[in-house]
C-alpha cells in the first residue's frame, strides 16, 4: 500500500467521523456552544462565491431586535487543521457577505490528541478570532443528564465526571438511551450505530460493542439480525468476489483477530474493507468460540 493510498484511507475514515458529529452536534450545538436556547432559523450551509463552499452547521439566532441577530456558525473537527484559521476567516467574510449580521464561530474538536490550531490572528489592521472547544476538556456530566439523545452520546467524547471510568460513562450513556428512545426501536438503533462510530474516536469502540451486548436485550441487539451488518456483509462479499479475493481477505482479517495483530480500525484499514465487516467477523469468531470476547 502506498503513502497515496494510506492518506487515502485516513481521509475516508476521518470522514465517516465527521458525518456522524455532524449528525450528533446539529442537536447538541446550544450546550456545546454555549448558545442561548431561544428562537432560531436553520441556514443553508452552501456559500456561493468563485467556488461554492459549505459549512458545517449555520443557524441565525434570533434576538428580540432583530439588528442584534446573529450567524452562529460551527466547524467539526476530528483532526488537527493547521490552516483552520485562514479558512475560518473565510468563511467569516462569505457568511457575512451573504447575511450582513454578526457572525460567531466556533471549532468543535474531537480528537483525543492535543490540537495545534491557532484561533487568533492578530494584524495591525487586523484582529480575529473564533472558539475552539476541546471536547476532551468540557464537563460531560450536563450531557449525561440532558434529555435529548444526541447531547448523551457526545458525553463519550467529553471530560468523564470525576471517578468514572470508560465503561461506567458507556453503561450510563446507553441506559439513557434506553429510556430517551424508549418505544422507538430504529431510533436506538441509530443512535447506537453513531456512538459506536464516534467513540473510536477514544478508542473506546471495542469496550462499546461489549457493553451494547451486556446492556442490550439479546432479543433487541443481535449483530447476526442487524441489517446494518447484513447489508455490509453482502457489500464485502460482492467486493471479494468482483476482485477475486473474498476468502483471501476474510482469512486474513480472521488471523489478524485471532492474534490480535491489529485494531479493528487498524484492520479495516490495512484490509481496505468497512470497520463493520471486520466487527462482524470478530462476533462470528466470538459465537463459534474461536476467539474470546474482550471484558
Amino acid at each position: 500500500m502506498n503513502e497515496n493510498e494510506t492518506l487515502g484511507e485516513l481521509r475516508d475514515a476521518h470522514n465517516k467521523f465527521d458525518h456522524s458529529l455532524k449528525d450528533l452536534v446539529a442537536p447538541a450545538i446550544f450546550r456545546i456552544c454555549a448558545l442561548p436556547r431561544g428562537e432560531f432559523i436553520k441556514l443553508n450551509t452552501e456559500r456561493r462565491r468563485t467556488q461554492e463552499k459549505r459549512v458545517d452547521i449555520l443557524i441565525r439566532v434570533k434576538a428580540a431586535n432583530s439588528s442584534d441577530d446573529y450567524a452562529a456558525h460551527v466547524e467539526i473537527q476530528s483532526e488537527d487543521d493547521s490552516k483552520m484559521l485562514l479558512r475560518m476567516l473565510d468563511y467569516w467574510m462569505m457568511i457575512y457577505e451573504d447575511l450582513e449580521i454578526d457572525v460567531h464561530q466556533y471549532v468543535v474538536y474531537a480528537s483525543d490528541r492535543p490540537t495545534q490550531m491557532i484561533s487568533e490572528l492578530q494584524k495591525k489592521r487586523l484582529n480575529f478570532s473564533f472558539q475552539l472547544i476541546d471536547l476532551k476538556t468540557v464537563d460531560g456530566e450536563p450531557f449525561l443528564a440532558s434529555l435529548i439523545p444526541e447531547e448523551v452520546i457526545m458525553a463519550i467524547l467529553c471530560k468523564y465526571p470525576e471517578g468514572s471510568n470508560p465503561p461506567e460513562v458507556i453503561v450510563r450513556i446507553l441506559k439513557k438511551l434506553e429510556i430517551l428512545d424508549l418505544g422507538e426501536p430504529s431510533r436506538l438503533k441509530k443512535h447506537l450505530i453513531h456512538l459506536q462510530i464516534i467513540s473510536q474516536l477514544r478508542n473506546l469502540q471495542q469496550e462499546t460493542v461489549h457493553q451494547i451486548k451486556s446492556t442490550m436485550p439479546q432479543s433487541f441487539y443481535d449483530i447476526k439480525k442487524d441489517p446494518i451488518y447484513i447489508e455490509v456483509k453482502e457489500e464485502g462479499r460482492e467486493v471479494g468476489k468482483e476482485e477475486g479475493r473474498e476468502e483471501t481477505t476474510r482469512a486474513a482479517i480472521e488471523r489478524m483477530l485471532i492474534k490480535n495483530l491489529l485494531s479493528e480500525i487498524g484492520i479495516a484499514e490495512a484490509q481496505d474493507v468497512p470497520l463493520s465487516l471486520v466487527v462482524y467477523i470478530k462476533e462470528e469468531l466470538i459465537q463459534s468460540g474461536i476467539l474470546k470476547a474482550s471484558m
